[in-house]
């Protein structure tokens, strides 16, 4: 398995903890990859759409996480995990832009 362009990290499992495709809301939880350390046990993430005043959308997303030790994760661990999250929604989106059938 070889390194996704852009990142450092080989591979990630997710777990669907709920889907609301009514109110577009998601949880999922990252129970396996090489991001966790011996820092971070899973990290537990809820991303919600809503419709946006001027068109579009906004994402929000929330992220909870959880170790198995008594340790703290500092300020730049918390931002760069952040910025690779917003790297992928904007893949995701460009995506979802140049093939709009892929969501019918």
């Amino acid at each position: 398995m070889g390194l996704v362009t852009g990142t450092r990290y080989r591979y990630m499992r997710h777990r669907i903890d709920s889907l609301d495709v009514e109110n577009c809301r998601c949880k999922y939880t990252l129970i396996e990859g090489d991001m966790l350390t011996e820092k971070i046990e899973y990290v537990v993430n809820e991303v919600e759409f809503e419709k946006a005043l001027e068109g579009g959308c906004v994402c929000k997303v929330r992220s909870e996480f959880h170790s198995g030790q008594d340790v703290e994760i500092n300020e730049e661990e918390i931002r760069a995990g952040k910025e690779r999250a917003i790297g992928m929604y904007r893949v995701v989106e460009a995506f979802l832009f140049e093939n709009p059938g892929a969501y019918d």
